[in-house]
C-alpha cells in the first residue's frame, strides 16, 4: 500500500480479484507530493484502484480524487468532508453515457503489441502518449461548497481500446513497457448523483500518486526486482530438500552415469587385450646381428717360421 509521508493517513493501492498488488520502489526521486511504485501487470487481469483516508488525515475540506490511466483522463470521484473518512473509495469502472442510458466499463491490463520500426519517425501525438503510458496516476485536490446538482442528460462517450495496443520497437526504449490500459465491454448501471463543488486551490494537488505497471519480465529487466537465480544443481542440494520428481531425476542421471562408465571400462578392456595379443607377436621375431668375417693373418718379419719337414 502506497503511503505519502507528506500526507499521512491517506492510503492508495492497487487491486487484482481483490487483492492488494505488491508494490516496488526504485531509487529514483519523485516530484514533491509525490509517490512512485511500481506493480506487475498480467495480462487481460481486471484491475481497481482503492484509497482510504484515515486520521491524521484532516477532514476540514472535502477531496476531489482523479484517475488517469497512460495519461488519458479516465474517471474523478467527489467526496464531502462528512463523509471522506474511515470510508474505502475507489475506481473500479470507467462510466458513461449514451442517450440518457448509463454504463460502466471495467479496467484492464493488455498485453502491447511491439512492432518492427518501419523507419519513419514518431510522430508527436504517439511521443506525449508514451510519456505516460503503463502509468496508473491518481491525484488529490481539497474542495469545498459541494452541492448536489440535477443529472446531466446526454452522451459521455465510452472508453475504447488503447491507441497504444500496437506500439514501434524503437518507442519502446529503456521503460520496457509491456502492457496498456483497455476496457471490458459495456454493461448497464443506475445513474448516480452529480456534484459541483469549488476548489480550494485549483492549482495544488496536494498528493499524486503514480502506479508504473509492467509485467514480471520487464521489472526484472529494469532491475526492480532481482533476476531469479539459477538453481543449485541436484547433486549439490541436501535430498532432504529434494522433492519426489527431482530425486527421480537424480537416480536417473546416475543410472545413466553409471551405465555410461561401464561402456568406457569394456571399451578401455578391450583396447588393452588387443595391445597385449600385438606384443606377443612382435615377440615372436628375431633380429638377427650380421657379423664382418675374421681376415686371414699373414706373417711378419719379426715372427718366427719353422718348416716342417
Amino acid at each position: 500500500m502506497a503511503i505519502l509521508p507528506d500526507c499521512p493517513g491517506l492510503k492508495v493501492e492497487v487491486l487484482v480479484n481483490g487483492e492488494a498488488l505488491k508494490e516496488f520502489g526504485d531509487d529514483e526521486t519523485p516530484p514533491p507530493k509525490t509517490i512512485v511504485r511500481y506493480i506487475e501487470a498480467v495480462s487481460d487481469a481486471q484491475f481497481g484502484i482503492q484509497y482510504e483516508c484515515t486520521p491524521p488525515f484532516p477532514s476540514t475540506y472535502g477531496v476531489k480524487a482523479r484517475l488517469q490511466l497512460d495519461g488519458g483522463a479516465a474517471s474523478k470521484r467527489i467526496h464531502e468532508s462528512k463523509g471522506l473518512l474511515g470510508k474505502k473509495h475507489n475506481f473500479m469502472s470507467r462510466r458513461c453515457q449514451i442517450d440518457g442510458v448509463a454504463f460502466s466499463q471495467n479496467y484492464r491490463f493488455s498485453k502491447i503489441t511491439i512492432v518492427e520500426d518501419s523507419g519513419s519517425s514518431i510522430d508527436e501525438t504517439m511521443k506525449q502518449r508514451l510519456d505516460y503510458a503503463g502509468e496508473i496516476r491518481v491525484d488529490f485536490q481539497f474542495i469545498k461548497n459541494v452541492v448536489e446538482r440535477q443529472a446531466r442528460q446526454g452522451n459521455e462517450a465510452p472508453t475504447g481500446e488503447s491507441a497504444l495496443q500496437c506500439v514501434p520497437a524503437k518507442a519502446v526504449g529503456q521503460k520496457s513497457l509491456s502492457h496498456c490500459r483497455s476496457s471490458t465491454k459495456r454493461s448497464s448501471r443506475s445513474m448516480t448523483t452529480t456534484l459541483s463543488y469549488d476548489f480550494v486551490d485549483r492549482n495544488d494537488y496536494f498528493a499524486t500518486y503514480i502506479f508504473k505497471y509492467r509485467s514480471l519480465a520487464a521489472l526484472r529487466s529494469l532491475r526492480i526486482i532481482p533476476r531469479t537465480p539459477s538453481p543449485a544443481p541436484l547433486e549439490d542440494r541436501p535430498a532432504k530438500d529434494l522433492s519426489r520428481q527431482e530425486l527421480e531425476q537424480l537416480v536417473d542421471r546416475y543410472r545413466e552415469q553409471e551405465k555410461s562408465a561401464k561402456v568406457v571400462k569394456k571399451t578401455l578392456k578391450r583396447e588393452r587385450s588387443e595391445g597385449t595379443n600385438v606384443k606377443a607377436e612382435e615377440s615372436d621375431v628375431t633380429v638377427v646381428e650380421d657379423r664382418c668375417a675374421k681376415r686371414q693373418r699373414l706373417p711378419t718379419a719379426q715372427d718366427e717360421v719353422i718348416i716342417l719337414d
